[in-house]
This record gives structure tokens, sequence and C-alpha cells, in this order.
């Protein structure tokens, strides 16, 4: 799949779907990236014929916003974040998508943004740990909507620089080992985004492809594109990159794949994608969700 935030401008949902599928590009994420109508379900409803989705974190953006954060301190934040990820799990369900994914939780909910991402307050380990007590006990409670519409709901690993160590949830891969052994479930997995495993690899000084292959066994669905470590550059994945080589290690080649990599054009992208179904022994998405688009 290609994800809705590949391209730059600021187009409408249709056009940005027209584009793809111009473009031989029929697997998308939808997620950031576009502007959406009202009436968001019909529209994709009446594209599923040409169009295989999948719904990723805040999406379809609310009329009011807000940050979705599961582990909020806010209960009026908690509350709509369990709102938005649960109408998504239905909307999911109605397009026939296998799997939902959500960001991991923030310790506190932002205090602003700069053009690298969300600024977090100073926080300490006893509010790290009430954090992620208040985010599994909200995983856990979207559980039985996941089972329900027979969606699998995926926590994305948050990409940590510096800057923000300590002040995110699920971290590494410890963290992640530790979650699942607290909320262990058939419906529930990981997106292992591989440019925020790269960024976090640097911060935290731990080896990227041996995380890779300890998050192999949860993973169900990955985000593909490359960095150099210092921030989250969304390049395109390379022939000499560290990406393709930790795939393979792994084990992953047959798990659904997303290319989220930023290109000056859909020609481009839809020739990364061609270029990734040939250097990739099978199609990484042959497994369920046809091919990489």
């Amino acid at each position: 799949l290609v994800s809705t935030a590949c391209l730059g401008g600021d187009p409408t949902l249709e056009a940005r779907l027209d584009d793809y599928v111009a473009a031989g590009l029929t697997g998308v994420e939808l997620g950031f990236g576009v502007r959406c109508p009202p009436n968001v379900r019909t529209v994709l409803l009446g594209r599923c014929d040409a169009t295989q989705f999948l719904i990723h974190n805040y999406f379809p953006p609310p009329a009011t916003e807000f940050v979705l954060n599961l582990a909020s301190a806010d209960d009026d934040v908690r509350k709509q974040s369990l709102s938005l990820v649960r109408g998504a799990l239905a909307l999911s369900a109605d397009l026939v998508a296998e799997m939902y994914s959500v960001h991991a939780g923030f310790v506190a909910d932002p205090v602003g943004a700069d053009r690298w991402g969300f600024l977090f307050p100073s926080v300490g380990d006893r509010e790290r740990q009430t954090a992620a007590d208040r985010f599994d006990a909200a995983v856990e409670s979207l559980l039985p909507d996941a089972h329900a519409f027979g969606v699998s709901l995926l926590i994305e690993n948050n990409v940590c620089s510096m800057a923000q160590r300590g002040k995110l949830l699920l971290q590494t891969p410890d963290e992640f080992t530790d979650f699942f052994a607290r909320c262990a479930d058939q419906r529930l997995g990981i997106l292992l985004d591989m440019g925020h495993l790269s960024v976090t690899a640097e911060t935290f000084e731990f080896e990227f492809g041996s995380a890779v292959g300890q998050l192999a066994p949860y993973t169900r669905l990955l985000h593909l594109h490359e960095n150099d470590g210092s921030e989250d550059q969304h390049r395109p994945v390379s022939p000499e990159g560290k990406v393709l080589s930790a795939l393979s290690r792994a084990g992953l080649a047959g798990v659904p794949a997303v290319v989220e990599s930023r290109f000056a054009s859909v020609a481009s992208l839809a020739k990364h994608v061609q270029w990734l179904r040939h250097v990739l022994a099978k199609p990484i998405l042959n497994q369920g969700l046809t091919n990489v688009e």
C-alpha cells in the first residue's frame, strides 16, 4: 500500500485517490495529507471496488480537532481518543480492512509543536508509569470492539529523538515485549514503523536490526521509509540502507507493508513501488493484501 501522505500539497481525498488509481496504486493507507469531505464514509465505500483501504491513526479527522492520546491524563482527551479509535475500527470493518493502526501513547499531552513534531513537558518516572497504566486500560477497553468488528488493533512505535526520550510510551523493543506480556490478545499487534525505529535506536543506542528481530513476532504491518537516525525524514528505502537488510534478517518479507516515504510526484512514487516489488523476493503483500501499493 501507499500512504495518503506520500505526496505534498493539500488535495482533497478524492483527488489524491484519483491520482493513485491512475498511477496503478490501488492499495491506500488513509491518514495524514488530505482534506476529507463530510461524507467520507460514503466516498470510501463507493471506491472499494477500485481501491483497497487501511485506516491509520487520526482518520477520518473529527470536526473539532484534538491530539489523539490514549494515555492522556485529561479525561476528555482520553474519551475523544477512544471514540475516534472505535469509529475507525467500525469504518475499517465497513471497508473490509483487516487491521487499523494507532500511535502509541504519550506520557503527557503535547504543549506545542515544531517542524519535527509535538513538544512535550518534562515528566518523571511516576508520571510514566501512570501513563502506561492508562494506555494499557485504554487498549484493553478497545479489544472487545476489535473482536466485534473483526479488525486487528495495531500499535505503532513512537519516533523518539533525544529531546523526547522518556516522554513517550513504547519507545524500545523491551517496552513492547513487556506491553504484550501484560496485554496479550490475538487481535493486538504492532505496526512497525522502520523510520521511527531508526531514530529511536540512535536515541537509546540499541542495534536496529536486532530490534526488528525482537519485534518481529508481534509485527502485523510495516511502514517503509528511511532516515539518517537524527530525525524522521521519510526518505525512500534504498538498496544500501538498513531497512531491506533488517527485513530479510527478521523474516518479515510476508508481512503487509505501507510505503510512507515522501515523493515529488505520483510517477516517482509508483516507480519506487515497482522497484520494491522487484527487490523483495516476492511481493511483500502477497498474503491478504495483494501488492506493495
